[in-house]
């Protein structure tokens, strides 16, 4: 498979954007209150995170204009 069919692929949206903070580790050391609830990989979070270009906490949403890729995670 050639490197740009590979990139296709991958989808275009905060998960796959370096500007979204969705790492649990990462989202409690941003938000340090956020484990009074419990932990940042609680299944209440889902997948959500922090949209650094918006200053939002939120769901995935299909790539924006600010839209970064972020490195693969696989590999």
């Amino acid at each position: 498979m050639a490197a740009d069919e590979k990139r296709e692929e991958e989808p275009r949206d905060c998960t796959s954007c370096r500007l979204f903070v969705d790492d649990p580790r990462e989202l409690e050391r941003v938000l340090p209150g956020l484990t009074i609830l419990s932990s940042a990989s609680g299944s209440t979070r889902g997948r959500a995170g922090i949209c650094l270009p918006r200053h939002t906490f939120q769901d995935p949403e299909p790539a924006c204009p600010e839209f970064r890729p972020r490195q693969s995670r696989r590999g």
